[in-house]
């Protein structure tokens, strides 16, 4: 997924007046450095406006649909929609990181396992 059609998804589910510039920066910090992280990578700088290809390939990039639609409900103090949106982002995250050990990482690292 890039950059651009993550913010055009969150912001058609939920609809909000937060720049596109700080929700671009949140993703940054937040969950792409988290997905760098893991899969052993440099964290990226923010590049907005510009376009750029996030880090976590389809299908598992829904996490960043779900990840900004959670920020924009934190800004707008909507604790039950930032719970529901927590909740399916979390599931989404734990798959996208299973997935990524069982198929990448161990190619990578033939040693490495979950303890």
């Amino acid at each position: 997924m890039y950059l651009l059609k993550a913010l055009d998804e969150a912001n058609k589910i939920r609809p909000n007046a937060a720049h596109d510039d700080i929700k671009a920066a949140q993703l940054f910090q937040g969950l792409e450095a988290e997905v760098a992280e893991l899969m052993g990578e440099a964290i990226p700088d923010c590049t907005y406006p510009e376009d750029t290809e996030l880090l976590m390939p389809y299908p598992y990039d829904d996490i960043y649909r779900w990840y900004l639609c959670a920020q924009i409900d934190l800004m707008n103090e909507e604790t039950q929609l930032y719970a529901n949106d927590m909740e399916v982002f979390n599931a989404a995250w734990a798959r996208a990181q299973a997935w990524y050990r069982r198929n990448v990482r161990n190619k990578i690292d033939k040693n490495w396992r979950v303890m």
